[in-house]
């Protein structure tokens, strides 16, 4: 066996000083490509809260109680809708469901940047023969070419050092991949909060109706006595009791109907705050919506910058040009460097016990049948759909906010109708029932005059949600996070 002492400890260092270079190199290398990805990882380690407003005055309780990792708030007290948002944020499953999307597109991100760094892998065995190799070779004697039982490890160290830039788009690809991720995540979070909204003004205004009929019902009562007592002392007929009873009865019907139907959009609220459907939250009358002083012009441009469907639909079709130009990379050769290391074990004629080589290497795939050309072709194809399909969502988005922007400014309107429309109800009440007094006008009048008051009370509270309801619904059109106003 040959001395191999002196190459040893030539070698070795060169082994390890070589292997300490490509990883330093390696890193540099990666360290300027992904700031922005290292910025994008930073951002959604905030789960799907880096979304919400951070506006610590408006909402610190329940910011507190989001970091607590699903506690609720006391619910007894009066929730406002920011904090039934917040909350339906924070533990709904389709929020959560996304947010693990986004996680996994962050791991195949970090996944591509394995690919920077050299590649190292053993590869041991062990192996038996029959009879071992040798052979009688004068004046040597015999010579084991192969022992009957050997074993031997190989470790290979691996490094690319230029593939036309497949592992950059290859990153890149998976970078837009996690942006469109992120992006479908802001927009299911806007969702959610939408639904909480429907939710939240359909019991207000359900609430308002159920007192708008008791007090209608309490009135009818009311009057029923006193055409029961003027029926004794025969000042009206029997029909007008009957009349006066009828009304009673419908009323009472009315406001079963409207007190289940409060009980079904309670449950549908707890849903999406995922609470047990019996679960009791008390809810705080809102502020007065707030007026949209921009021109549909500046609302159009807003949703356009803000939709997380386009940036969705954009970062993905980034994302598929990048992965057709890693395939095409691999049509030139790739160089790559390597060491390796040989140990075997017995020693024979025809192997060292521990040997050391390295060198350059160049891999190049020169014919698949054109397997890469049309897997290539196929994502370009899949860019060129989703770059159609965002130029079409672009068209309803501009659509989807023209209609908003309408049916908000025909909420502001209705309200302004309700509000003359209900004064001008009681004032007429109060002239009914002056004339009633003075008998003039039959009790019938009376009550039509009080079934008008009750119906334009509940048109009333009706509007007065329905506009702020509309104006949720602007803010969803135009794609603006949880608590961001219009005029930002």
């Amino acid at each position: 066996m040959r001395d191999l002492t002196k190459s040893k400890c030539v070698l070795l260092p060169l082994f390890f000083g070589t292997l300490f270079a490509i990883f330093c190199g390696a890193g540099c290398a990666t360290f300027s490509l992904t700031q922005e990805e290292r910025n994008n990882q930073n951002e959604s380690e905030g789960s799907h809260l880096q979304s919400l407003p951070e506006d610590d005055n408006k909402k610190p309780t329940l910011k507190k109680e989001l970091h607590k990792g699903h506690q609720l708030p006391n619910l007894k007290e009066k929730q406002t809708l920011i904090d039934l948002q917040f909350l339906a944020v924070d533990r709904h499953p389709l929020i959560a469901a996304s947010t693990s999307r986004v996680e996994a597109a962050n791991y195949r991100r970090k996944a591509s940047l394995g690919d920077f760094y050299p590649q190292l892998r053993t590869d041991a065995r062990y192996l038996r023969l029959e009879d071992a190799i040798e052979s009688e070779i004068p004046p040597f004697g015999t010579v084991v070419f192969q022992d009957d039982e050997s074993f031997s490890l190989q470790t290979q160290l691996t490094y690319a050092l230029h593939d036309w830039g497949r592992r950059k788009d290859t990153h890149r690809a998976r970078n837009h991949e996690l942006n469109s991720e992120k992006a479908q995540r802001i927009r299911r979070i806007q969702t959610v909060a939408l639904a909480v909204a429907q939710a939240y003004y359909s019991i207000l205004e359900t609430e308002k109706e159920v007192l708008v009929l008791t007090d209608s019902l309490e009135a009818v009562d009311k009057a029923l006595k006193i055409a029961r007592d003027n029926f004794l002392v025969k000042r009206v007929t029997k029909a007008d009791v009957l009349v006066v009873e009828a009304r009673r009865e419908r009323l009472g019907f009315q406001l079963k109907v409207v007190e289940n139907q409060l009980k079904d959009r309670r449950e549908h609220l707890n849903y999406w705050l995922s609470l047990p459907p019996q679960h009791e939250v008390t809810l705080a009358e809102p502020f007065a919506a707030p007026k949209v002083d921009k021109s549909i012009f500046e609302l159009i441009k807003i949703g356009l910058s803000h939709r997380g469907e386009l940036r969705a639909l954009k970062e993905s079709e980034e994302s598929l040009r990048r992965q057709g130009g890693a395939l095409l990379s691999t049509y030139l050769p790739e160089f790559y460097f390597f060491l390796q290391h040989d140990y075997t074990d017995p020693v024979t004629a025809l192997s060292e016990e521990s040997l050391l080589s390295g060198g350059f290497g160049a891999s190049w795939s020169l014919f698949d049948g054109g397997s890469r050309y049309n897997q290539r072709n196929a994502l370009l194809e899949k860019s060129k759909e989703l770059r159609a399909l965002r130029i079409d969502q672009s068209a309803k988005i501009v659509e989807e906010i023209r209609k908003a922007k309408r049916n908000f400014d025909l909420s502001l309107e209705a309200l302004k109708v309700a509000d003359v429309v209900v004064q001008q109800a009681e004032e007429n009440l109060k002239r009914i029932q002056n004339l009633f007094s003075q008998g003039k006008v039959t009790g019938q009048e009376v009550l039509e005059a009080e079934a008008l008051l009750t119906t334009e009370k509940a048109e009333q509270a009706r509007a007065i949600y329905r506009q702020h309801l509309s104006y949720q619904l602007l803010i969803f059109a135009l794609g603006l996070d949880i608590n961001q106003s219009i005029d930002y």
